[in-house]
């Protein structure tokens, strides 16, 4: 039973305004990529190329990881 409330409280740490905003960006990004009108009007290319998104993402766990070696450690109760 203790296994499950520490499975909990790390969820519960991911729902902070950080991580959501990330989330958000990162799937809004992929969105608009990809709908034509919003494309057109955002960006110049609208095809998504697998280049970019493994560059996307290699950055993206970067600046994750960076932040959180600066940020204060969790408590856990």
């Amino acid at each position: 039973m203790d296994h499950v409330r520490n499975i909990t409280s790390g969820f519960k740490s991911l729902l902070v305004p950080y991580f959501l905003v990330n989330v958000f960006l990162s799937i809004s990004y992929f969105i608009f990529k990809t709908v034509p009108p919003v494309c057109s009007i955002l960006f110049y290319d609208c095809n998504l190329e697998l280049k970019e998104v493994g560059m996307d993402n290699i950055s993206c766990l970067c600046y994750c990881f960076e932040k959180q070696k600066t940020r204060p450690p969790l408590k856990t109760t």
